[in-house]
């Protein structure tokens, strides 16, 4: 009889082990966004407790949204920029000038001593989302501070910095150093000539980037996150539609990527099926696009807070993460962990627990 328990226990044991269902590390996010008016006036020291904290959470990337913020009364400036500077005189604008910040990042990276990379996003333009990109005159004077952004960045001393850090690590890295950073709302261009004015706007931008470059070898890659909007509903099919023409026209690279919002920041705290069912179509119906019309990689950007704009349960994230298992993008990123996780309890301790 005592044999049989052994025997049924043990069984009872296997069953449940094998029903665990272990970790994927690979599809955890690995690199994530933050805002800079959430840390313009941040010391190094704040900066080195923040990113020592992401680390512990599996992240070695960060990816500051912009590099330039152009309001209605005022320029921001993240970096020396020698042509802000000029545009804020000339506008007659204020500038505000927090040109030392990728300095304490790189300084705080450096001290702590451990692989961690720095994605620069390019500048962010206050009327993007209220004018439409269609316009000549508003297109013209977009793509001449996105160009201008990536030029001076590109001959600074902090983007060699942020390479040359990076690589005394590994052998091989895919740096992703630029970050397009306005936001792509399907509400707001995904009807008829918008696309093709979209997809203009980002091959354009990359033949200005590859004429940067001296060879092919030395190719900078773009990536973008488009956003999925709670207002606006298509159907799986015009979904697909949109991505299909987008991707036809838009001259991506193999070495760019594209990493949609996985749309769950429009939901509540907790998971549910039905949201998880349409959060995955949204993903597909990209995806899809993405791998038969363009030679960008396919990435997934988990959205870790709510419609409320809180902190997502640590169960809600579990299941982000399993979606993203199921699709198997290239990498997964988020938004945003050092806004919504670093410092919130007990999220950030069920989460790091979780990915370890």
């Amino acid at each position: 009889m005592l044999k049989m328990l052994i025997s049924l226990f043990n069984l009872i044991f296997i069953l449940l082990i094998s029903s665990l269902k272990c970790l994927n590390k690979e599809f955890i996010p690995r690199a994530d966004y933050i805002q800079p008016w959430f840390c313009e006036y941040w010391t190094q020291e704040q900066w080195e407790s923040h990113i020592e904290k992401m680390i512990s959470a599996g992240y070695n990337e960060l990816i500051i949204q912009s590099s330039i913020d152009i309001k209605k009364t005022a320029i921001e400036i993240f970096y020396d920029s020698v042509f802000f500077k000029l545009e804020a005189k000339k506008r007659n604008l204020e500038l505000h000038d927090f040109s030392t910040m990728y300095d304490k990042i790189f300084q705080a990276i450096k001290k702590i001593g451990k692989p961690f990379y720095i994605s620069m996003g390019l500048t962010n333009f206050y009327e993007w989302n209220s004018r439409c990109i269609s316009d000549p005159e508003f297109y013209t004077i977009i793509m001449n501070f996105e160009k201008n952004c990536i030029r001076e960045i590109l001959s600074s001393n902090l983007f060699k910095l942020n390479r040359e850090y990076i690589s005394s690590f590994y052998s091989s890295y895919e740096m992703y150093d630029f970050y397009l950073q306005d936001d792509y709302e399907n509400g707001e261009w995904y009807i008829s000539d918008k696309e093709k004015a979209w997809a203009n706007y980002f091959t354009e931008i990359i033949e200005y980037m590859d004429n940067l470059s001296n060879d092919d070898s030395n190719k900078i890659p773009l990536f973008f996150s488009p956003y999925h909007s709670d207002y606006y509903h298509p159907s799986n099919e015009t979904e697909y539609r949109i991505w299909r023409n987008f991707f036809s026209i838009a001259k991506f690279r193999e070495i760019d990527a594209v990493a949609p919002q996985d749309h769950f920041g429009f939901k509540d705290a907790d998971y549910t099926e039905e949201d998880g069912k349409i959060c995955k179509e949204h993903l597909i119906a990209i995806k899809t696009a993405c791998e038969k019309y363009s030679k960008a990689k396919f990435w997934i950007n988990n959205e870790i807070f709510t419609k409320n704009y809180v902190t997502a349960s640590i169960d809600r994230v579990k299941k982000q993460i399993e979606i993203n298992e199921e699709l198997k993008p290239k990498k997964v990123i988020s938004f945003s962990f050092s806004h919504y996780g670093v410092g919130k309890e007990p999220f950030y301790t069920q989460y790091t627990n979780y990915v370890k």
